[in-house]
């Protein structure tokens, strides 16, 4: 049977696994007696037993110590993870339908659905990676021979005192949880800007008075005072209406557009209808057709004044190249299948901004890059 290894001072027996209190030694109730009863026995005693017991010197005696770990954090993990939420949060809040028009375009699908479905993947395995980076690898345990006279930074008695590196741990855990949480926060506002088309360019001060008429925007029934209660009227800042603006056109090298080679003779064709794009009226078009166009900036600008009780409208967005002897071909700046847009807003509830930016050249023969933009404005009477 091996022999107990107790501390310097005797205080504590060392079991294989912890430091715990030594319990009481015969030897010292014997030791105790003889001194009274039979003088220098004690004496004799001590003597006989340091002579004939070879017990290792407590002061070079090199004993287990163990370090209870932690889980330590998949550093791995988390790298994967927070590269994939920052892929999700750049493509929704900068990105998004980039690729449309691309060389790339076939992975896209109409509309970008797949490049849609692919973010949400993306920001999904994005937060399971960083959720398992945290949670870590399996707990393990740290065992050093150390000389017993070393005082432990782990312990003090039966109490366990966290080491510098367990601190440091519990630090990198916080700050990478709140980089983690910041770009959650940024994807998902990403994901909202990109699915949703309303704003707050519109919002209203309640206890400013935007017509100033003495009633504070909270009281007033009718902030704009252009006659129509608020509950009825669309837009709250004036005479509403809606401004579509065309800012950038470029042809392609490879287009096919006239048959004598020439650059397409742009113009704008849009339509305003009802909330089931029915009864269309469109703007004239003919004084503002761009010959042999290439590439033109904030080339037209459209303005519609809807009626303050309107609810919801359609806005339909061609663009064709003129042609004076035969029929006028459709410019496609729209991925997939379609070569036109139709806006169905839902004006009641702030719908009506909106920025269309696709690069659709080398789809087709007719294939174009447009950009142009749809917003809520105040037109004067």
């Amino acid at each position: 049977m091996e022999e107990p290894v107790f501390s310097p001072d005797g205080k504590y027996m060392w079991t294989g696994y912890e430091w715990v209190p030594s319990p009481p030694n015969s030897d010292d109730f014997s030791s105790i007696n003889d001194s009274i009863v039979m003088g220098n026995i004690n004496n004799y005693r001590n003597n006989s037993q340091t002579s004939n017991t070879f017990l290792p010197n407590p002061m070079t005696q090199n004993v287990p110590i163990i370090y209870p770990q932690g889980r330590r954090i998949d550093s791995g993990s988390l790298i994967i993870g927070i590269f994939s939420l920052v892929i999700t949060a750049l493509s929704y809040s900068q990105f998004q339908n980039s690729i449309c028009g691309t060389f790339l375009s076939p992975l896209a699908g109409d509309d970008c659905t797949i490049w849609s479905s692919f973010n949400y993947i993306c920001g999904g395995l994005g937060i399971l990676f960083v959720i398992i980076g945290l949670i870590g690898n399996t707990p393990k345990v740290k065992l050093e021979i150390q000389n017993i006279q070393q005082p432990s930074t782990n312990y003090v008695g039966n109490k366990r005192i966290p080491s510098r590196n367990n601190q440091k741990n519990n630090l990198l855990v916080v700050t990478i949880f709140i980089v983690v949480l910041m770009l959650v926060i940024a994807a998902s506002w990403g994901i909202f800007l990109a699915l949703t088309n309303t704003n707050n360019s519109e919002y209203l001060d309640p206890d400013g008075d935007f017509d100033n008429d003495g009633i504070i925007n909270s009281e007033d029934s009718d902030d704009d005072n252009d006659g129509f209660e608020d509950w009825n009227d669309w837009y709250d800042k004036g005479n509403g209406g809606i401004e579509i603006k065309f800012t950038e056109f470029r042809s392609w090298s490879g287009g096919d557009y006239d048959s004598g080679g020439n650059l397409p003779d742009v113009y704008a064709y849009v339509g305003i209808g009802d909330s089931n794009c029915g009864n269309m009226e469109y703007f004239s078009y003919l004084d503002d057709i761009n010959q042999n166009a290439d590439v033109l900036f904030d080339w037209k600008t459209y303005t519609y004044d809807f009626d303050e009780d309107e609810t919801s409208v359609c806005i339909e967005v061609t663009l064709y190249d003129e042609d004076s002897w035969d029929i006028d071909d459709i410019l496609d700046f729209v991925p997939g299948q379609a070569n036109y847009y139709r806006h169905q807003i839902d004006l009641s509830t702030g719908e009506g901004n909106e920025y269309v930016n696709h690069d659709n050249r080398g789809e087709n023969d007719l294939s174009v890059k447009a950009k142009y933009s749809i917003n809520r404005i105040a037109i004067d009477d």
